[in-house]
């Protein structure tokens, strides 16, 4: 979620992390864990749902999330507006991946596997992504984000030494 002003940040600024602890009822666990994202320059919450709640919030519309998620975030801070801009992502229905993501394993290094998994291949093909992240951000959207910037300007100094730009 994003915000067009700066003043619609009502959140600690300080704080990369909230959880909220909801009663036991239906909505327990639902959209409990936010991320504050603001270091990509604009007021911006993540919400994390998983397991089997995920799975189910994924047949809703975006208007029936925004609104469950409206609801926490209030409970919060009761002068949160909403928000500018919502992207909602439903990776059990992409196909590619169908709600997978990387994890640590047991036995691995999951640095390692990382470092070897963005290699490109002859300054030709690069790869970015959350496997790829091997700064804290492994498996979630800030570390696509951050490994695909990344990506992006080893890709732009390749074809500056080319002569290409």
């Amino acid at each position: 979620m994003y915000w067009n002003s700066e003043d619609a940040d009502v959140w600690p600024q300080d704080t990369s992390w909230f959880e909220l602890i909801t009663p036991e009822d239906e909505s327990s666990g639902l959209w409990t864990t936010f991320y504050n994202a603001k270091a990509k320059g604009v007021p911006c919450l993540i919400g994390w749902i998983g397991g089997d709640e995920a799975v189910a919030m994924e047949e809703q519309s975006d208007d029936e999330i925004l609104k469950q998620v409206m609801i926490n975030l209030r409970s919060m801070w009761p002068t949160i507006t909403q928000p500018d801009n919502v992207f909602i992502s439903r990776w059990g229905q992409e196909e590619n991946v169908l709600g997978s993501y990387s994890f640590n394993k047991v036995g691995r290094t999951y640095s390692e596997d990382a470092t070897n998994l963005k290699e490109p291949l002859g300054n030709k093909v690069w790869f970015a992504g959350e496997a790829t992240n091997t700064d804290e951000w492994h498996a979630t959207t800030v570390g696509a984000w951050d490994s695909g910037e990344q990506v992006g300007q080893d890709m732009v100094s390749v074809l500056k030494r080319r002569r290409f730009i």
